[in-house]
């Protein structure tokens, strides 16, 4: 497979890909190359998965693809930024507009579109470098605070900013108390 396979897997010179996510879905394939047309600022080849097979939910939805920004040699912005062929930093912002569409997704170190505002990168976390993670101190319904203690929210893998996903785990603790909370 080479230098140019950013997966860890290689089998009869074909790098390939497995993923498993949270839910217990999966999805796995080769790994092939092809050109990202950036517009003004170049085209450089990347790395993308073919997908052969999924199973679970992954299998159910609609989404048609997923495109890994993770924290990885394989994840879109880190392919970027390693690439001769077009000038991009290994950052990337992502905009949520909700249930009707459009959103934003900016690669690379850019100027935020305007009227918008870029949050500040999240620190690598040392017992899950994967992923994206934030410190949540507690958690509101109609501006009164869960009464739980503020570890709970640090349990597991802690709080986790995916963009992949629809789901939402919770510590027991939290889930009871958001579950009252509500009722």
């Amino acid at each position: 497979c080479g230098a140019q396979c950013v997966s860890t897997r290689c089998s009869s010179g074909t790098c390939s890909y497995s993923r498993t996510y949270a839910e217990a879905s999966s999805s796995s394939g080769r790994m092939v190359s092809d050109v990202l047309d950036l517009g003004a600022l170049g085209a450089a080849r990347v790395q993308i998965g073919c997908e052969e097979r999924e199973t679970g939910e992954i299998y159910n939805q609609d989404a048609d693809g997923i495109m890994g920004l993770g924290r990885s040699a394989a994840a879109m912005q880190s392919q970027l930024a390693k690439s001769d062929d077009v000038q991009v930093a290994e950052v990337f912002a992502l905009c949520y507009a909700g249930f009707d569409g459009g959103g934003q997704l900016v690669l690379g170190d850019v100027a935020p579109p305007e009227g918008s505002a870029l949050a500040k990168l999240l620190p690598r976390s040392a017992s899950h470098p994967s992923y994206y993670q934030v410190k949540t101190k507690a958690m509101r319904v109609g501006g009164a605070s869960l009464q739980v203690a503020s570890y709970s929210y640090d349990v597991g893998y802690g709080t986790v900013l995916d963009s992949g996903t629809t789901f939402t785990y919770l510590h027991r603790d939290v889930f009871r108390a958001l579950l009252q909370e509500l009722a």
